[in-house]
């Protein structure tokens, strides 16, 4: 998506001519990987609904989440089915803006997804999570290993 703003009082020639791009891309062949959309809303941008934004990095195990409840939204829960998760891997996950720890396996991020509380409306949240490896790794604080 691109955004153009005109502060000016007249029409700028070179925004008149903007046309839309057309544009294939294709993997190497030493991927069978997807591509990942980041920061696609998937949804109807309704003012009642979460407007979800994940940001993963499946070779480093690890992402972002970025959760907005919208004013009109009347729950504050959601939950939210992340992208590259390894079912298997336990994954530490600290909401960034509180400080709090906890832990899920794989699986239940999977199967369940990852379950998002923001009381204010309109509000935000930011969670990272990343894979732990080992069981010692699981107790570890976040940000010690």
């Amino acid at each position: 998506m691109v955004y153009f703003k005109n502060n000016g009082k007249q029409n700028t020639p070179i925004l008149e001519r903007i046309q839309a791009l057309a544009v294939t891309l294709e993997r190497g062949q030493e991927t069978h990987k997807e591509f990942v959309l980041h920061y696609c809303k998937g949804d109807t941008s309704a003012p009642d609904l979460y407007q979800p934004l994940e940001r993963t990095r499946p070779a480093q195990g690890d992402g972002i989440v970025e959760a907005f409840r919208r004013e009109m939204n009347e729950k504050d829960l959601a939950t939210f089915h992340l992208s590259g998760i390894d079912a298997s891997v336990k994954y530490a996950i600290t909401d960034l803006d509180l400080g709090r720890f906890t832990s899920l396996i794989g699986s239940e991020l999977t199967e369940h997804g990852l379950p998002v509380v923001i009381q204010a409306k309109p509000g935000a949240l930011v969670v990272r999570y990343r894979r732990l490896s080992g069981a010692a790794a699981a107790m570890a604080a976040p940000g010690t290993e």
